[in-house]
């Protein structure tokens, strides 16, 4: 496996492992909204309560279909160009 591979794995578990956090744990999802700079801007723009369910219902399982793609790329499942 080339190194570029292994980021690749890394960063797709990761984004996996975040991405099932953010849906099934609530408490990660207000907290990321209280405190993270992204996540207070997308407080102000949809109100705390609104946010929190976007991070639950829209960008959690998001995160998780990114890093599964990530996986599949990294461990070749398809072809990419050289």
């Amino acid at each position: 496996m080339d190194s570029q591979n292994i980021v690749f794995c890394l960063f797709g578990l990761m984004t996996i492992g975040l991405g099932l956090v953010a849906t099934l744990h609530q408490g990660f999802a207000e907290w990321y909204v209280l405190r993270s700079g992204k996540g207070r801007l997308w407080g102000r723009i949809l109100g705390e309560e609104r946010a929190v369910k976007a991070m639950r219902r829209v960008f959690g399982p998001l995160a998780v279909i990114v890093g599964v793609g990530l996986l599949v790329v990294a461990l070749g499942l398809i072809p990419t160009a050289p």
